[in-house]
């Protein structure tokens, strides 16, 4: 039951890839449009900022650990 459940999904995501990438919905296939609008400024500066946002986090996390780790305990 595994086995064709598994090779159920693998059929199920290689039509997804296919009609995403030759099935035209415009001008574009899905993946062109896709990499047209990633490649958008702004989802650039979405990009920085959350890589920014998330290095702030990982550093206090960082620091929060060392603080409770380098205790007397």
């Amino acid at each position: 039951m595994r086995l064709i459940r598994f090779l159920g999904t693998i059929v199920f995501l290689a039509a997804i890839v296919y009609f995403a990438t030759t099935v035209q919905l415009g001008k574009k296939t899905l993946w062109g449009h896709l990499v047209a609008i990633f490649s958008t400024p702004a989802a650039k500066e979405l990009a920085d900022g959350t890589k920014e946002e998330a290095k702030k986090v990982a550093d206090r996390v960082r620091r929060e650990l060392g603080h409770h780790d380098g205790g007397t305990n």
